[in-house]
C-alpha cells in the first residue's frame, strides 16, 4: 500500500464515522423537526452537500498521481474538519 492509499483509507474511515453520526442526527432530527419539516429538509440538504463534496475530494485523492496527491491533503483536511465539526454540532444539539 502506498502512503496515498493509506491516507485515502484513513479519510474514508473518518467519513464513515461522520456518516454514522449523521444517521443518528437524522433519526433525532426527524422527530424534533416534525412540526418544522422544511427546516429539517433544508439542514439535511446542506449536510448531504457537504458529504458529497467530501466524497468528490476522496475520489480526486484516489485518482491523483503519486507525485501530486499530497497537494490535495490540506484541502481535504480542512473539508474533513469542517464536516466533522458540523456533524458533531448537529448531533450534540439532540443529545441534550
Amino acid at each position: 500500500m502506498t502512503p496515498r492509499d493509506i491516507y485515502a483509507q484513513k479519510v474514508k474511515c473518518q467519513m464513515e464515522i461522520a456518516q454514522k453520526h449523521m444517521d443518528t442526527w437524522r433519526l433525532s432530527a426527524k422527530h424534533e423537526f416534525a412540526e418544522h419539516h422544511t427546516d429539517y429538509i433544508n439542514q439535511e440538504g446542506e449536510y448531504d452537500l457537504m458529504f458529497d463534496a467530501m466524497r468528490f475530494k476522496i475520489k480526486e485523492l484516489v485518482d491523483a498521481s503519486e507525485e501530486t496527491w499530497e497537494h490535495l491533503k490540506e484541502d481535504i483536511e480542512k473539508a474533513l474538519a469542517a464536516l466533522t465539526k458540523t456533524v458533531i454540532d448537529a448531533t450534540e444539539k439532540y443529545r441534550k
